[in-house]
């Protein structure tokens, strides 16, 4: 009897632990499943700045926004896009003093 009881529990075991493995991969392939091909940039007219960009390709799975990073201010970004060969921006933000933007990026995430 003890053997039988030691034998599901680790049958048990093993199942759960395949069953786990399986979760982990299923996240790690879903992370590395993001992609996008992008490149974004600053445009400066007199005081004031907005970051601009667009991409040549975007993995099925994903949505891309621009971000115009700013020290020491909270940064602008554009709404999420899906669409490629299309370019999107930020707002138009005033430069104050010497504060300005530092660059541009894109994000990416899930859609």
């Amino acid at each position: 009897m003890r053997s039988t009881i030691g034998r599901k529990l680790a049958t048990t075991l093993a199942g759960t632990a395949v069953l786990a493995g399986g979760f982990a991969a299923a996240s790690t392939i879903d992370a590395s499943a993001l992609g996008s091909s992008c490149k974004a940039w600053l445009n400066t007219n007199g005081g004031s700045q907005q970051a601009e960009g667009v991409c040549s390709s975007i993995a099925r799975d994903t949505k891309v926004q621009v971000v115009m990073v700013i020290p020491v201010w909270p940064d602008y970004t554009s709404g999420w896009f899906y669409d490629t060969g299309r370019k999107h921006s930020t707002s138009w933000a005033a430069k104050w003093g010497s504060w300005q933007a530092r660059y541009a990026r894109t994000d990416q995430a899930h859609r």
